[in-house]
């Protein structure tokens, strides 16, 4: 026998929407997820930037890199004493005008640091495809988070973390010389990282909506 099971319609739907709370609401959930997408998408992009712009200018930047190591140090503790810092003063940060400014320095320090160390283990094409990898998963989700109309799931964000992450993979095979292995360990690492980030980001936008 046929049974009617009772449909949702649009009103009731969205009914139930408002009757959440604030930060349960799937709109302010997919916006606390934009802002953090959008926020690790310009990171990696200027440090894969960095460490491209040190590929393309080796003669100068490279030797300076080198010659400046007490530099890159206190660059790297400094970034430390930031993260620190945040964790211990999360009030104080979590004002507009300190936190874009806590922001853009570490982001300036993020860059940096990751072309340093790419310089100095002579890693920088494995450097550069990570960050681009993360790059690319980070704009695939934001993507993902202005298209659906619905919350956003971990299927879904992991559907693009896997096709942005092939994307990387096949520009890298075309374009440089590095080892099969080196470009397949790479994918792997930065797909399990975009599948944890998405899951942890996804869990975090459950809880709270404020971007600290």
């Amino acid at each position: 026998p046929k049974t009617n099971t009772p449909q949702m319609s649009e009103f009731d739907s969205a009914s139930l929407e408002q009757a959440r709370l604030f930060g349960e609401r799937t709109s302010h959930k997919i916006s606390y997820l934009r802002k953090l997408y959008f926020l690790l998408f310009l990171i990696f992009a200027c440090a894969a930037e960095d460490v491209y712009m040190s590929l393309s200018h080796t003669a100068h930047y490279v030797p300076w890199l080198l010659d400046n190591g007490i530099l890159a140090i206190g660059i790297a503790i400094a970034q430390l004493i930031l993260l620190i810092s945040v964790n211990l003063a999360k009030d104080f940060f979590s004002t507009s005008i300190v936190n874009w400014v806590a922001y853009a320095v570490w982001l300036a320090l993020t860059a940096f640091n990751v072309t340093s160390l790419g310089v100095w283990a002579d890693i920088r094409h494995e450097t550069l495809m990570v960050g681009l990898n993360i790059t690319l998963v980070s704009f695939s989700l934001l993507i993902y988070s202005f298209t659906t109309k619905y919350d956003l799931t971990v299927t879904g964000g992991s559907v693009f973390i896997i096709v942005s992450n092939l994307l990387g993979y096949e520009f890298f095979l075309i374009a440089t010389d590095l080892s099969f292995w080196t470009m397949i360990i790479i994918t792997a690492i930065t797909i399990v990282f975009g599948l944890y980030f998405v899951f942890v980001s996804h869990e975090s936008a459950s809880k709270d909506v404020v971007v600290n």
